[in-house]
C-alpha cells in the first residue's frame, strides 16, 4: 500500500469522526486503522520498501438509521476502502440491513438491499481518485 494512500483514508474517516457522523461509525478493522493512523506520508515499509505490507483493507460501518433515524433505521453502509483508494479507485460500499448484522445473519434480511448497492456502486464509479465516503452519504440522503 502506498503511505500517501494510508494517510488519506484515515484522514477520511478522521474527518467523518471529527463532524457530525461521529457516532454512526463503527471500524470493523481497528488494528489496522490504529497502525494506518501513526503512518506518514513519507513512510517506508520492511526493508526500505516504497510499500506499506498491509495483508487486509480498511473497513468500516456508518449507521444511517444513527443519522437519518426517521426515514432510515435499518440500513448500515459496509465501506471498504482497496489499498490503492483513493488514488486509483473507488470505495467498496455494501448496503445491508442492520437488523441483518446485529443478529450475524446473512440471511434474506439483506435481500431488499442489493439494488442500493448496485446503484451506489453504478454511481460511484465515475469518482475515482476521490474520497468518496461523503459522495456515497448525500447519495442516500437524496435517494
Amino acid at each position: 500500500m502506498e503511505p500517501s494512500n494510508a494517510v488519506r483514508q484515515v484522514e477520511e474517516i478522521l474527518t467523518l469522526k471529527d463532524q457530525y457522523y461521529k457516532d454512526a461509525i463503527e471500524i470493523k478493522t481497528p488494528q489496522l486503522f490504529n497502525r494506518l493512523s501513526r503512518v506518514g506520508p513519507k513512510s517506508v515499509g520492511r526493508g526500505g520498501a516504497t510499500l506499506l505490507e498491509v495483508k487486509k483493507c480498511l473497513s468500516f460501518y456508518i449507521s444511517c438509521g444513527t443519522l437519518y433515524p426517521d426515514e432510515l433505521d435499518d440500513l448500515l453502509l459496509e465501506f471498504t476502502f482497496p489499498l490503492d483508494y483513493p488514488s486509483e479507485s473507488t470505495c467498496n460500499v455494501r448496503a445491508l440491513s442492520a437488523k441483518a448484522v446485529q443478529n450475524s445473519s446473512d440471511s434474506n434480511e439483506n435481500e431488499g438491499y442489493e439494488s442500493c448497492t448496485r446503484q451506489i456502486e453504478q454511481y460511484l464509479k465515475s469518482f475515482c481518485g476521490y474520497e468518496c465516503v461523503e459522495l456515497t452519504l448525500d447519495w442516500v440522503a437524496q435517494n
